[in-house]
């Protein structure tokens, strides 16, 4: 395509995509257990191509509005959520940015969806968590059908090492295929580079 295109340049943005073993940047670990069946990526759930049992269990680390969607999302849906964050509260200072966490947390309080702060996931071992505050350290399980990882990304960057190795063409990365980041990143890369070029 870049040869019928006669590219001088191509400009690889392929983003980024969850971590599928719940690797966490606070505990630098995959999350034990990931590999079973019943533990799912925010991609999963929002793709609706892998059941969702009744007990959610969302583990949340980006301190943004993915868990929270995801936790108002599937409550709509009947199902009973529990979110663990590793944060004092659930993605307070995004959503207090946006001056959205009034409408956010209100409608997760009467959706029931419960929070628990400060907290994160030992072990998956079946439907069974072992969970355990970060801050000193009591563990405790959780019965959950399914438990959903909303912690780092990983990087889309074969596109780009392949051009790159190839050495056919002049080629850039912007925005979660460098690091992944906010969307202002990409768009605040893409305009320099446009100046660059």
């Amino acid at each position: 395509m870049i040869g019928e295109e006669s590219a001088d340049v191509v400009i690889v943005a392929t983003g980024a995509r969850p971590a599928q073993d719940g690797f966490s940047g606070m505990l630098a670990a995959p999350v034990p257990g990931w590999e079973q069946d019943n533990v799912l990526t925010y991609d999963d759930v929002l793709d609706a191509t892998k059941p969702i049992g009744e007990r959610v269990l969302i583990l949340e680390e980006q301190g943004e509005r993915t868990a929270p969607g995801l936790g108002e999302l599937l409550a709509r849906q009947g199902k009973q959520v529990h979110v663990l964050t590793h944060w004092t509260a659930l993605s307070d200072k995004m959503l207090g940015l946006s001056n959205e966490l009034p409408w956010v947390h209100g409608a997760l309080d009467e959706l029931g969806v419960k929070v628990t702060p400060s907290s994160s996931i030992r072990q998956i071992s079946g439907r069974q968590v072992t969970c355990f505050n970060l801050l000193s350290g009591r563990e405790w399980t959780e019965d959950a059908d399914t438990v959903v990882l909303v912690t780092m990304k990983y990087v889309n960057d074969a596109l780009y090492k392949q051009l790159a190795e190839a050495g056919d063409v002049e080629v850039h990365r912007i925005g979660d295929v460098v690091t992944p980041r906010w969307v202002t990143d990409a768009t605040r890369e893409g305009v320099r580079l446009a100046y660059r070029l």
